[in-house]
């Protein structure tokens, strides 16, 4: 950075907390790195995935899922809620967090954070309802291979999201959890020896239920490994 984004006066590198960080000569003003909040949206419909058209740059002429940047004052879950409506009119609500990409770049550091959604009314078809995009609809996995201009990002994101793998969902934290505060992780318990997901879940994190035990998917219907402080079956 050669100017300070203040006052616009020249700028110059200052050992500051044992990092060279650009200086304003004229204000002092220190540049430290941006952060930026992103967040995407899955939204899945009879084997089909949401996809919209960039409209605007960068990315334009892009079709990648809806999403966008996350307001300072507003959770994760009503901006990727928002952005969805914003860009396609389809009004949908959060299943669970898919993945998360971490970017850092020359400009500083960028998060963007995958969820995966669930269309309030299926029979609703999206249509583009903003500036930022021109074109939206859903689409199955080979007529997505077939769009120009496909990011490949995207790609991998929907083949995550029909892989069937679980999002980490909402986790209560009692005393924490609330508006503006949501921990997500995940709910899939695994077999004890081989780590293979089993089909079932315990009633709650602290019980195990003494009839229909876990089956892991490793093991043909065997018992899964142990209710805990007993032996395995």
């Amino acid at each position: 950075m050669r100017f300070c984004p203040e006052c616009g006066g020249p700028a110059e590198l200052r050992s500051i907390g044992g990092r060279d960080r650009p200086v304003c000569t004229r204000c002092t003003f220190v540049h430290f790195s941006r952060h930026n909040v992103g967040v995407g949206g899955v939204v899945r419909r009879h084997g089909r995935v949401l996809l919209v058209r960039r409209a605007q740059e960068p990315g334009r002429g892009r079709w990648t899922i809806p999403g966008g940047f996350v307001e300072t004052d507003e959770p994760f879950d009503q901006a990727v809620e928002r952005e969805v409506a914003e860009e396609t009119g389809i009004e949908a609500r959060v299943v669970g967090v898919l993945g998360v990409r971490h970017r850092v770049t020359p400009d500083g550091s960028d998060l963007y954070v995958v969820f995966r959604l669930q269309p309030v009314d299926r029979l609703v078809e999206p249509h583009a309802d903003s500036g930022e995009v021109d074109a939206a609809g859903f689409y199955t996995y080979d007529e997505m291979r077939s769009l120009p201009n496909l990011a490949e990002f995207t790609r991998q994101i929907v083949r995550v999201a029909l892989a069937g793998r679980q999002p980490f969902a909402p986790v209560d934290v009692p005393g924490f959890s609330g508006p503006g505060w949501t921990f997500y992780a995940s709910t899939v318990r695994c077999c004890i020896p081989c780590r293979v997901p089993a089909t079932a879940l315990p009633t709650s994190p602290n019980r195990w239920p003494e009839q229909g035990r876990h089956r892991c998917r490793n093991r043909r219907g065997r018992a899964m490994a142990t209710h805990p402080g007993r032996s395995g079956t």
